[in-house]
């Protein structure tokens, strides 16, 4: 029969949870659903994930899309990674009020985000 410390089982699940949501926020780019003014800019930084065996980072081209109010997906903007950081920054300067609904393809990975423009 084995027996099972439950208070070291929760301490160790609770370092590998600790451990996941690090090594996931550090190469996640900082979206949040927002509500922003009219005139004011929206940042996306971001890392992205580091090659199998290396420090380096994926390298490639960024795509940002931007859909106004439901309609047709356009390209906003096409930028790289910073070389072997894998760093990005894509700045957003909204034009006119309604929903903005974003898009961002990095050579990694995909993410979304929805800005309601007042």
């Amino acid at each position: 029969m084995v027996k099972l410390d439950l208070q070291a089982v929760v301490a160790a699940a609770a370092v590998m949870t600790a451990t996941i949501s690090v090594t996931q926020a550090a190469a996640a780019p900082l979206l949040s659903n927002r509500t922003i003014k009219l005139g004011s800019t929206y940042y996306i930084r971001g890392q992205t994930r580091t090659l199998p065996g290396s420090t380096a980072h994926v390298e490639g081209p960024l795509t940002l899309r931007g859909s106004w109010d439901g309609g047709p997906w356009h390209v906003i903007t096409r930028t790289h990674t910073v070389g072997s950081t894998g760093r990005y920054r894509v700045d957003v300067h909204p034009t006119r009020r309604g929903v903005l609904r974003l898009r961002l393809r990095a050579p990694d990975s995909a993410y979304s985000v929805v800005l309601t423009v007042v």
